[in-house]
């Protein structure tokens, strides 16, 4: 479970292709935060550590993406280079300073529209009829890790 603010920035190393996915995703985590297992939110999408590596100063971390997740994120666009938001999970005691956030992609939905209201972005999609009768009025996701509220 996420707070869903972003704590660091990381940069995409590397990136291998075995039917699955491996990304390589350059960190500024602390050793003692981080351990083989561990869940870290990567761009709003929960990701299991599978090796962590010494870099000078950074972690680099390694995930194994299923191609499930690559159909129902924008990994397949990301690229050695790429910079990913990154959150590593609450424990027990930590501050909640936004929203309980799962990381679990439930659903896919297609862009409508995008325009700019004062400081605002207001997007509209496209719900799926699965969605349309099973999310509440008020629903929550995230994009890239950004926090959104919408209503229907």
């Amino acid at each position: 479970m996420f707070s869903g603010i972003i704590e660091q920035v990381g940069e995409v190393i590397n990136i291998e292709d075995h039917g699955d996915r491996r990304l390589a995703i350059k960190t500024k985590f602390a050793k003692k935060d981080i351990k083989i297992g561990s869940s870290v939110c990567c761009n709003g999408v929960c990701l299991t550590v599978h090796t962590i590596k010494k870099n000078n100063a950074n972690l680099v971390l390694s995930f194994d993406v299923s191609k499930e997740t690559l159909k129902c994120t924008n990994f397949n666009n990301l690229y050695s280079g790429s910079l990913i938001n990154l959150e590593k999970s609450l424990k027990v005691g930590d501050e909640i300073s936004c929203h309980f956030v799962f990381g679990h992609v439930d659903t896919v939905s297609k862009l409508k529209t995008k325009f700019t209201l004062f400081f605002l972005i207001v997007w509209t999609v496209k719900h799926t009829p699965l969605q349309h009768t099973e999310l509440p009025s008020l629903i929550s996701f995230l994009e890239n890790f950004v926090f959104i509220a919408s209503r229907r």
